[in-house]
């Protein structure tokens, strides 16, 4: 059935559009509530909160709130660590509508980074937006995955992508297929009405991390973001 469900129709669509625009709402409210002293599980509660009260029935996974040097770790768990200056936040968090699951990533920097953050930011960006630019009917996915990766070779970071660059989503957060450059997912062809996550990212332990994802449908003629604010 992995196949089937991959495919999404229209009416799925729409609920995952209705989700990745909710999921969006949240991580704005998130920004207007940054300040020094605030903690991660306090802005995990907020987003929560926020996106129950504006019509969610609950969350696509536990909210991933990194602060700093936290957010070297792609699946790190949120924690009573509180904001400081100079750090970088980052929010990885979905919400449910109608029964379809968003999961988006977003960076905010409180303050002046470290100069490496900030160029690991540029580099993130500039290779999630070439993997959505190739995304079209009958792209394998491993070809995103290997976009991404040698665009990272060419700044000498590759060994700091420590995930695949993104997966199917709908129903639950992590569906077929996985896109990554490897095993038979990679031989996997793009069609019509599938949807993923684009989400590479660079992790740096001791330094921090950076990941930006959204979430892409495939259309005829190529894709669509689901996203309000694409980059």
């Amino acid at each position: 059935l992995q196949p089937m469900r991959a495919r999404k129709t229209p009416e799925e669509i729409s609920a995952l559009k209705k989700a990745a625009t909710l999921t969006m709402l949240g991580i704005e409210h998130l920004r207007k509530l940054l300040k020094e002293g605030i903690s991660e599980e306090e802005l995990a509660f907020s987003f929560e909160f926020f996106c129950r009260k504006n019509g969610a029935s609950g969350l696509s996974f536990d909210p991933i709130i990194a602060f700093g040097e936290n957010s070297a770790y792609p699946h790190y768990q949120t924690g009573k660590t509180l904001l400081k200056k100079g750090q970088v936040v980052l929010m990885d968090v979905g919400c449910i509508v109608d029964r379809y699951r968003g999961d988006l990533t977003r960076l905010e920097l409180c303050g002046e980074v470290d100069p490496r953050i900030a160029h690991f930011l540029q580099i993130v960006k500039r290779a999630e937006r070439k993997a959505i630019q190739a995304i079209r009917p009958g792209v394998l996915v491993g070809q995103l995955d290997r976009i991404v990766r040698e665009e990272f070779q060419k700044e000498g970071c590759e060994k700091l992508f420590l995930h695949s660059l993104g997966h199917g989503i709908g129903l639950e957060t992590h569906e077929f297929p996985r896109l990554r450059d490897q095993g038979e997912e990679a031989k996997i062809a793009l069609e019509p009405g599938m949807v993923v996550t684009i989400e590479p990212g660079l992790y740096q332990p001791g330094l921090g991390g950076i990941r930006y994802e959204d979430m892409v449908v495939v259309t005829e003629q190529g894709c669509m973001n689901l996203s309000e604010d694409a980059c």
